[in-house]
């Protein structure tokens, strides 16, 4: 986790691992593990990042119940999942991508509503298409791309440019980044911009 995700998360250091995509029907859906979540401990295991928590799963036997240590909303708490052998069910996916100090400046990217096509293909309700990122800009420096998705800005769900400019004028006011939900592809992930 990056120290601008770890920052809008309201999370003191980088440690853990954000989910940022909860599978339809899998043991993290069905242990109420949430979107915006940071696993910090598998079992017995201190989870420092994704790698940690990839290598946990690896060794655990499949349906065995096992307790997770997730902070939400800045509380911690415990939460048993039974692991599934498949490796796709596994209860999150991180993003992984470098923001930079950029204060004041704008996003640099253009968004548009999802169109209905994209938006059924994905099976997102809302959601803002990047039509193109200037170059340079926080966004580009973020890792944000032409095609990809912003499904929440500050797990707020976005459907209008707007919704993400209110969001992004928020975090400038706390001084702090913004965070947010991309699918890029079918998968999601966190960025920070700052």
């Amino acid at each position: 986790m990056t120290t601008g995700i770890a920052q809008a998360l309201g999370r003191p250091d980088t440690k853990g691992a954000p989910v940022a995509s909860v599978e339809p029907g899998s043991p993290a859906e069905e242990a109420g593990i949430k979107i915006g979540d940071v696993i910090t401990r598998i079992g017995n295991q201190t989870i420092e990042g994704p790698r940690d928590m990839s290598k946990a799963v690896v060794g655990m036997k499949p349906g065995v119940r096992t307790p997770l240590t997730v902070v939400r909303d800045g509380k911690t708490q415990e939460i048993t999942v039974a692991i599934d052998k498949r490796q796709e069910d596994r209860p999150t996916r991180t993003g992984s991508l470098e923001d930079r100090d950029k204060a004041g400046k704008r996003l640099g990217l253009s968004l548009a509503p999802i169109p209905e096509v994209a938006r059924r293909r994905l099976g997102l309700d809302t959601g803002l298409m990047v039509g193109s990122v200037e170059s340079g800009s926080p966004a580009a420096e973020s890792g944000i791309r032409p095609g990809d998705v912003i499904v929440t800005a500050n797990n707020r769900d976005v459907a209008q440019p707007t919704d993400s400019a209110e969001e992004w004028a928020k975090a400038r006011r706390e001084n702090r980044p913004i965070l947010l939900r991309v699918n890029r592809d079918g998968q999601s992930l966190f960025v920070a911009i700052s």
